[in-house]
């Protein structure tokens, strides 16, 4: 420790700091938020210890967001304005209609070889809890074998048996995936966005992980982050976490975060 609240302007002076770390849980009093007016004067950039984090990390620590709730919260999101949410739907019906018309040929193809692996129906629908807490059927090309759950949700698992030899490679392509083009079409999904999970699930994962329900601030995407970097048989908290934290359409930064 180089010294106390009241050494900091000197300190900024001496060791030329540009950038200042904010590393407090507690309201700031005015004692302490004068000194930091002092340090603004200097020039030095005053970045709370939360926002740093975020973009260090791209996840918002929200077991240490305290009393700052709001760096977590996407208040003031991009999608609040009209204008944004048209350009962003009429992106996604231009990518839903491209992905459509060119998988259109390969359809017949992949609903063969499913069928032809595993007897049954080619498309799953299930419900899932998209913007507003509204439940919708998602659909997929079916990986697993008919009434995989036997009428109980569970989650899907690495090297889970109940996937089929061609709903493995489904899953490996995100082909499966693709029948969602249809969702965004019908106005339930974006092209990218958190995933949307189970209702089943949602309350579970509401009770573990704090802000979990600012997910459904925003459209659910067929791509997010937590797709991305975990794929589909992850731990369903690191999966969840990775999703409610990376996936607001903004963060405090203003920059987008649920991709």
């Amino acid at each position: 420790m180089l010294g106390n609240r009241y050494a900091l302007p000197e300190l900024i002076r001496q060791h030329r700091v540009d950038t200042l770390i904010l590393a407090i849980t507690h309201e700031l009093n005015g004692e302490l938020l004068q000194i930091l007016m002092d340090c603004l004067e200097l020039g030095v950039e005053i970045v709370p210890m939360p926002v740093l984090y975020e973009q260090l990390t791209g996840r918002v620590p929200v077991e240490h967001v305290g009393s700052n709730w709001y760096v977590a919260m996407p208040i003031r999101h991009p999608l609040t304005r009209t204008f944004n949410r048209m350009i962003k739907r009429a992106m996604d019906i231009v990518l839903a209609s491209l992905g459509l018309l060119l998988m259109a040929p390969f359809f017949p193809l992949i609903a063969l070889a499913i069928y032809l692996d595993s007897p049954g129906p080619i498309f799953y629908t299930q419900e899932r809890v998209g913007e507003g807490g509204r439940v919708f059927k998602v659909y997929k090309f079916r990986s697993m074998v008919p009434d995989a759950e036997k009428g109980r949700a569970v989650w899907a698992r690495e090297n889970d048996p109940r996937v089929t030899r061609v709903g493995r490679l489904l899953r490996k392509t995100h082909i499966d995936e693709f029948p969602q083009f249809l969702n965004i079409l019908k106005g339930e999904m974006s092209a990218v966005g958190p995933r949307p999970e189970r209702p089943e699930f949602v309350e579970e994962l509401a009770r573990e992980i704090p802000f979990y329900r600012v997910r459904h601030a925003v459209k659910p995407g067929m791509a997010g982050w937590a797709l991305v970097k975990y794929g589909y048989a992850s731990p369903p908290r690191k999966m969840s976490w990775s999703n409610c934290n990376t996936t607001s359409t903004t963060s405090s930064t203003g920059r987008p975060g649920w991709i």
